[in-house]
């Protein structure tokens, strides 16, 4: 896919080869208009290009561009060079939560961390939220994994990231294009008139 940034003071990305950057472009405050691109494939890494043909790749890379670039939220990469710092360790650690084996592992150090903490970093949302947030939020092995009561803190997180209402309209839009969403929504709204 092939993304435009709209009007910014920051140099502008031309295209964007990736499904989840434009919601989380729109929760940082840059807009991204999607445009289908030919040779773009869903194996592909993340990659922002921007006019003069300088590219970002990867999740990590272009959400720290998109904090730096925020219109709406100077706190996004933290406030201070710890804080910056400990979101940099963050959003490089996140690229390794995806299903499989270690999956486990990892929502269990995650949730460790969670029991101490409101945020990953500091007080407030970051981008580090974010890459996590949305590495479990596109995980398949997440949705059995959350009923545990070992990820309450976890899913506690994930309530409060939700909260947000930027997060929260992105997360509705994205549940709304899964797979079998149209049926399910006809499906309730079918009930829901059968037990009238």
């Amino acid at each position: 896919n092939r993304y435009d940034v709209a009007e910014s003071d920051t140099p502008l990305p031309s295209k964007c080869s990736s499904s989840r950057s434009p919601r989380r472009a729109r929760i940082c405050g840059v807009d991204l208009t999607e445009k289908p691109e030919k040779d773009w494939s869903s194996a592909a890494s993340a990659t922002l290009v921007f006019q003069d043909k300088a590219k970002l790749r990867g999740i990590p890379s272009i959400l720290r561009y998109l904090a730096r670039s925020s219109t709406t939220s100077s706190a996004l990469y933290g406030s201070d060079p710890v804080a910056s710092t400990m979101i940099d360790h963050v959003l490089d650690q996140s690229s390794s939560i995806s299903s499989g084996v270690a999956f486990q592992t990892v929502c269990a150090s995650l949730a460790e961390h969670l029991a101490s903490t409101t945020y990953l970093v500091g007080h407030s949302l970051t981008i580090a939220d974010l890459a996590v947030w949305g590495q479990l939020f596109s995980a398949r092995q997440w949705d059995s994994l959350k009923k545990l009561p070992a990820h309450s803190n976890i899913v506690r997180w994930l309530d409060l990231c939700s909260m947000n209402e930027t997060v929260a309209q992105v997360t509705s839009e994205a549940l709304a294009n899964r797979p079998g969403a149209k049926r399910a929504v006809a499906q309730a709204d079918n009930s829901e008139k059968n037990s009238k």
